[in-house]
């Protein structure tokens, strides 16, 4: 944890001194202030840990919601970790909120445990009833940055970014991607870097009668064909500067895609400042065409076609 309470003021890590008196704000125990040199400084509960809050947090995690927490300050917008919101149906602390240049909020939640379907869907709509919406940031492991490298199998370096694809990515990463219209912000704690990218989902099959070349696409001739899994592609961009990095914002409706239902609400995405995510949906577009062409199938709807309300600034 990043921030404690002390005679009933909350105050951050970094700024406090070595002395007693912290407790946390959620569960109201004990805490103990860790500083290093290595280390981003931080509160710790003392064992046994059974407050929620302190669960999952890694030295990662406290630098990502660090790392973030400073770029957009740098940016000048208001940021606020493990700011307390409140909502339905409960109330929620929320890795870190940013100050939207319009008014109102977007809170950023930092995720690398596989969070269930129903949890991640729970917590977001409680963001969203609150008028809040929220970006979920993925951590990249140790598989994943090797996917990430260049040459790796599975994985091609090229100007419109990385390709990565049947990607076995956990059930909150697909559903946050859903969520933003297939958009997706991964931090790599090891590198200390930023990617922002694209999911595209499709299905798997088995059985089909085909012809043609892996080169220029397959076309399909008949046969019988059985639904297998989710395939999960990932084109990531960057590394992302932070200090281009934007937040925008935008409503969407409620859908129902497979079997996950998204609710409807507010959503937010990470942007850069020279309007990185634009040119990612213009490639997407294109890209959606041309493979639509190959296959001779018409071409799927631009991923944003559910967006009801213009962006905010």
């Amino acid at each position: 944890m990043l921030v404690a309470e002390r005679d009933g003021l909350l105050i951050e890590a970094a700024a406090a001194r070595r002395y007693d008196g912290f407790v946390c704000p959620e569960c109201g125990r004990a805490l103990i202030l860790r500083r290093g040199e290595l280390k981003i400084p931080h509160f710790a509960h003392l064992p046994p840990v059974e407050c929620r809050e302190a669960r999952g947090e890694t030295e990662a995690h406290h630098w990502a919601k660090a790392v973030l927490r400073d770029a957009f300050l740098k940016s000048g917008a208001d940021a606020e970790v493990e700011r307390r919101l409140v909502g339905e149906p409960a109330e929620r602390r929320t890795d870190l909120a940013v100050a939207l240049p319009g008014g109102g909020m977007v809170a950023i939640e930092i995720q690398r445990s596989d969070l269930t379907l129903a949890d991640i869907r729970t917590r977001t709509t409680s963001f969203m009833r609150a008028g809040v919406p929220v970006v979920w940031v993925g951590l990249v492991d140790d598989a994943l940055a090797l996917r990430i490298e260049a040459g790796r199998a599975g994985a091609g370096l090229s100007p419109e970014g990385h390709f990565l694809d049947r990607l076995p990515l956990p059930a909150w990463a697909r559903f946050a991607g859903r969520l933003a219209f297939g958009r997706s912000a991964w931090l790599d704690p090891a590198a200390g870097t930023l990617w922002i990218g694209r999911q595209e989902v499709s299905r798997q099959f088995a059985e089909p009668f085909r012809r043609g070349d892996p080169e220029i696409g397959f076309q399909d001739v008949g046969g019988r064909w059985r639904s297998m899994k989710t395939r999960v592609d990932l084109r990531l961009y960057g590394p992302v500067p932070f200090d281009a990095l934007v937040l925008r914002a935008s409503r969407r409706r409620a859908a129902r895609i497979g079997d996950v239902d998204l609710p409807a609400g507010p959503i937010a995405w990470f942007d850069t400042q020279d309007g990185l995510d634009g040119r990612i949906e213009t490639f997407t577009r294109g890209y959606r065409t041309a493979r639509a062409a190959v296959l001779g199938r018409p071409a799927a709807a631009a991923s944003d076609r559910r967006r009801t309300e213009p962006r905010l600034p």
